[in-house]
């Protein structure tokens, strides 16, 4: 799993990151903890996502570094899965 801490310190001002919708909300939305697999909600991740004007970027960075596990570029682990064809973890 990426460590979305080290993701978001190693952005430059030039870097796609800085224009994502949800650069100043924090992880939390996108790795929801405290519930369990399938009642998970992303909802509020998703909603976010549909406003960002790079959610294209953020999906291909998500395919590219096989992150598996949160929201990225508007898909759930489960939907990156159906594109990658690779198994979700839990």
């Amino acid at each position: 799993m990426i460590d979305s801490q080290h993701w978001l310190s190693t952005r430059d001002h030039n870097d796609w990151r800085m224009r994502a919708a949800c650069a100043e909300i924090g992880h939390q939305p996108f790795f929801p903890e405290g519930t369990s697999w399938p009642r998970i909600s992303y909802e509020p991740a998703l909603k976010v996502c549909r406003s960002c004007p790079v959610q294209a970027e953020c999906l291909e960075w998500a395919l590219a570094a096989d992150e598996r596990y949160g929201v990225w570029g508007g898909k759930t682990p489960e939907e990156r899965s159906a594109i990658t064809g690779r198994k979700v973890s839990r």
